[in-house]
């Protein structure tokens, strides 16, 4: 559905003015409202974009009854519900979107003290990728909740196995989650340990590259959006260096705050995260198991900052870390395929509620 320039620019202003806001008012609860509601209209409402008519063809040709794939059966099993009740993917998608958005909205109002701050740098990237790329942001819903709950409690049985039961439910949406069950074992294990397990982990990855591939891959045909980076199997030797240079920033950011502010447990995570970097030399798109940690990391950077007082360190960390926002979003969105038309552009253009 194509929109007058008017209505285009006019949505992406009330954007960029939501995520400025953001970082100048970062806990007042109405303007994380307003955030909310308007992040919930973008994502939920979206009738196309990139990676659309796959996940509808997904949605359409789902059959129980002739499938011998079991890997997604319980997703299978709802979308089959939906479809015998009538729902369209536009309907259903909506359904989906607003389930997952909720949940992350529901953990950044837990966890972090600044909420607005985090919105505003999830804002700025993933925001675009999260609407075109469906099924894996259902999925992210659940794995952010998992990963939240395991860094932020005590440890227990109980929190093990609400976590194992909730990327278990992640991966019943997308199998690429099944990653994160490495996760507790690199925590829990001791720290002369963790060095061999990335090394072991690198090994594991590079000798069963086909496997990783397939686990990524399990998506419609057409639904795959290929970055300048490269897709799967054809990613350039200038990608590679890149993500690995992106992923490298992000991690001297976490290392300096956990060191810093006594957090080891998000250290670990972002330590843990390096064993996607030998994934990265088959595809962009494995990049989409990194956002979990992003997140993570958006909840504690946003908690660093106080309003009452300046501190400088502080402010410095989520300038800094704030620019590799934006650059992120500079090599994934602006430099997709189609460019910010396909990339940016459609998703703001196709709304249902915004063009009723």
């Amino acid at each position: 559905m194509q929109i007058n320039n008017y209505d285009l620019y006019l949505r992406l202003f009330i954007t960029i003015v939501l995520c400025l806001s953001g970082f100048v008012i970062p806990k007042n609860k109405i303007l994380f409202f307003i955030q909310s509601c308007w992040l919930i209209t973008i994502t939920c409402f979206n009738t196309m974009s990139g990676d659309w008519l796959g996940n509808q063809q997904y949605y359409d040709t789902v059959d129980l009854t002739n499938s011998t794939n079991y890997s997604n059966f319980f997703f299978n099993l709802i979308i089959t519900l939906c479809k015998k009740y009538n729902l369209s993917y536009t309907e259903f998608n909506g359904l989906f979107a607003f389930i997952a958005s909720l949940i992350i909205l529901i953990v950044i109002r837990k966890y972090s003290n600044n909420p607005n701050i985090v919105l505003s740098l999830w804002y700025i990237f993933p925001f675009i990728d999260n609407i075109i790329q469906k099924r894996a942001y259902y999925g992210l819903s659940f794995t952010i909740l998992a990963v939240m709950l395991l860094l932020y409690n005590k440890h227990s049985l109980k929190v093990l196995f609400y976590y194992i039961v909730l990327i278990l439910l992640a991966a019943q949406i997308h199998e690429m989650y099944l990653y994160y069950l490495t996760l507790p074992v690199f925590i829990f294990m001791k720290d002369n340990l963790k060095k061999y397990f990335i090394i072991l982990m690198m090994i594991l990855e590079i000798l069963f590259k086909s496997k990783f591939i397939e686990l990524l891959n399990n998506t419609p045909i057409s639904s795959k959006s290929t970055y300048f980076l490269g897709g799967v199997g054809n990613i350039t030797n200038k990608g590679i260096i890149t993500i690995i240079i992106w992923q490298m920033l992000q991690f001297l950011i976490i290392l300096y705050v956990g060191n810093r502010f006594k957090d080891k447990r998000l250290m670990y995570l972002n330590l843990w995260s390096l064993t996607l970097m030998p994934l990265y030399f088959f595809g962009a798109v494995f990049t989409r198991i990194y956002r979990v940690v992003l997140f993570a990391n958006d909840v504690k950077i946003s908690n660093l900052i106080r309003r009452d007082k300046f501190y400088v360190k502080q402010e410095c960390v989520l300038f800094t870390y704030t620019l590799v926002m934006i650059i992120s979003f500079i090599l994934f969105d602006l430099n997709g395929t189609g460019g910010i038309e396909n990339m940016v552009f459609q998703v703001f253009e196709n709304n249902y509620l915004l063009s009723l």
